[in-house]
């Protein structure tokens, strides 16, 4: 005699479910963190002030513009030739570059000094401080620094990698003094 198996299909939860039948349990893990940190606040509340002061006063650098990777940012500081300085971009936005992102430069011409170009070598006071490429690495078409004079409250800032992306390229042009944060020391 066949007996005959009934197979019952078995119906997968849907994310909608997974996710609400899970949701009494997220509430009662945010409620223990809240309490956690409510009963530790002495430990948390100065963590939180260093962690926002950080912020604002170290900076951290991923690219290969400069051979240094975390720098001190000193606010209210005169800068001035030589100095590595932290500045707001502002040029259009280009590659991976984005209008106020944080650049760490350092400064190679100062108001007064004249920027001449010959072809697409950048001199400051005749001396060549770098070569401006024609192109970014995604392919975009880059014009070179405009000459002339820099005027006041102005720096010409650049990277020591020959790609980094600084005043040699007209997107980016020269720098204000306004959108410098600050003079960064060097901390490795």
């Amino acid at each position: 005699m066949k007996t005959s198996t009934a197979v019952t299909p078995t119906v997968p939860l849907s994310l909608v479910a997974v996710v609400w039948a899970s949701w009494p349990r997220r509430i009662a893990e945010q409620r223990a963190l809240w309490k956690h940190f409510g009963r530790h606040w002495y430990f948390y509340l100065p963590l939180l002030f260093v962690y926002l002061w950080a912020l604002d006063h170290i900076g951290v650098n991923w690219t290969p513009s400069l051979p240094y990777h975390v720098v001190y940012i000193e606010k209210h500081v005169p800068v001035g030739r030589g100095d590595l300085v932290v500045f707001r971009f502002e040029g259009g936005e280009i590659a991976n570059h984005f209008k106020g992102q944080r650049f760490f430069k350092r400064i190679a011409g100062v108001a007064g000094d004249e920027i001449t170009l010959q072809g697409r070598n950048v001199f400051i006071n005749g001396t060549l401080v770098g070569f401006a490429r024609s192109r970014a690495p995604d392919g975009t078409t880059l014009d070179a620094s405009d000459p002339g004079v820099i005027p006041a409250n102005r720096f010409y800032v650049q990277g020591t990698h020959e790609m980094s992306f600084d005043s040699r390229y007209r997107v980016n042009g020269l720098v204000r003094r306004d959108q410098i944060i600050g003079r960064a020391t060097v901390l490795f």
